[in-house]
């Protein structure tokens, strides 16, 4: 991604443009409570949101798990409602910009509440 740098009305960026390097990346993921640990390289701003988005057998992303830890790197723990395969994203929101894990599937074939399945 691309960044506009202005240093007294001179974009110092132009030509070329100043590269983001801003990158989101699960450190580990720990399978039965679905446990993630995540960090942010190469952007030291706050981030307005730190999210983990998950789906079981497609990449719909429909479920979310929030922190609101403040130091890095980041824990987020979900628990899947159902069996198959996870497939499950870092989401960091920073300056209105969304950045994306890797996507990083998991095989879930066990419950730790089995009372969520129907």
């Amino acid at each position: 991604m691309a960044k506009q740098i202005n240093i007294d009305g001179y974009d110092i960026c132009q030509p070329p443009v100043c590269e983001d390097n801003t990158e989101v990346v699960i450190l580990s993921v720990v399978e039965g409570s679905i446990i993630v640990k995540l960090t942010v390289y190469n952007n030291d701003d706050t981030p307005s949101l730190i999210a983990v988005e998950y789906s079981i057998n497609n990449q719909r992303f429909n479920n979310i798990q929030e922190t609101q830890e403040e130091d890095k790197p980041w824990t987020i723990t979900t628990e899947p409602e159902e069996l198959g395969l996870m497939f499950l994203r870092a989401k960091v929101v920073i300056n209105n910009r969304k950045y994306f894990s890797k996507i990083r599937t998991i095989q879930i074939t066990n419950i730790i509440n089995p009372s969520n399945l129907s």
